[in-house]
């Protein structure tokens, strides 16, 4: 099991796993092509904090935004999940193969309606996100 795992659980209705992609940039390659096709993917998290009472209708707007973006041909995984320790505390696991996915996946155009939808129901301005990189052994 993965570490965010350990902190996070899947949220009800989202698929957490496209056929296990998800771990592909933390896997430790072999061979000299694994390895550079893992460092050109653009990985990240997305978190922010449900405001008391928006459960339910933030639960509806992300599974209906995780639908969309699963569908991009850049994506290889959108991972929904939220702390187990504070359930209004949501973690999006996201990759995509590489700066151009993601850029499409910012231009895309539900994407706005989506952050508008989002912003007034979360604590935060916006989700904080966090750009990862995989660990050099």
């Amino acid at each position: 099991m993965s570490r965010l795992n350990h902190l996070c659980e899947p949220v009800d209705g989202v698929e957490a796993d496209r056929s296990g992609i998800a771990s592909a940039p933390f896997r430790h390659a072999g061979v000299a092509g694994e390895r550079q096709e893992a460092d050109m993917r653009k990985t990240l998290l997305a978190e922010f904090t449900v405001l008391p009472g928006s459960a339910e209708h933030v639960a509806e707007l992300v599974e209906d935004y995780a639908v969309r973006v699963r569908e991009e041909p850049g994506n290889l995984a959108f991972e929904v999940y939220t702390k187990e320790a504070a359930p209004l505390a949501y973690c999006i696991f996201e990759v995509y193969t590489d700066e151009a996915a993601f850029r499409a996946h910012l231009a895309a155009p539900y994407g706005p309606p989506f952050n508008a939808a989002l912003q007034p129901l979360i604590e935060e301005k916006e989700s904080v996100l966090t750009f990862l990189s995989p660990l050099d052994r």
